[in-house]
């Protein structure tokens, strides 16, 4: 049992991967890769970083020129901004819709599932200049460039 115990140390330090901190670093990269920002990611066990909510509205504001309050208003005045901050938020925390949709106006969880409509694969088409901004405030805030 005791001869166990670095095992058992480098298992609680990361559940991915055992070995030198380069290896675990490289499979963690991996691992990250392989995120989509959908639905199936939160039946997947890959790290991802969690970042607060009021950070998303601040970087999210401030790309958009507006101020962190306007997000948070209930209407559609923030539209665009709104919507990305609604994505980020769904991707970048552990709250689920309802709990978003409170901090985001009080909406409801269908809305914010309508809003994030623009976001999935198949609207990426439509909506190219969104999705560009989403990567770049997304990789801002986690440090970790994600795909879309």
């Amino acid at each position: 049992m005791e001869d166990d115990l670095p095992l058992r140390e480098a298992l609680a330090a990361n559940r991915h991967a055992v070995g030198s901190p380069d290896y675990v670093k490289k499979v963690e990269g991996m691992l990250q890769g392989l995120r989509t920002g959908g639905p199936a990611d939160r039946d997947l066990a890959i790290p991802r970083p969690l970042v607060d909510l009021e950070a998303i509205d601040l970087a999210v504001a401030e790309s958009f020129g507006l101020s962190p309050e306007d997000l948070r208003c209930h209407g559609r005045r923030a539209g665009g901004a709104k919507a990305l901050a609604i994505e980020l938020a769904c991707r970048l925390t552990d709250l689920n819709q309802r709990q978003i949709g409170v901090h985001y106006g009080g909406i409801t969880s269908m809305a914010v599932c309508m809003a994030r409509r623009r976001f999935r694969p198949e609207a990426a088409g439509a909506h190219v200049a969104i999705q560009r901004r989403l990567g770049e405030i997304e990789e801002g805030l986690t440090g970790v460039k994600l795909s879309i």
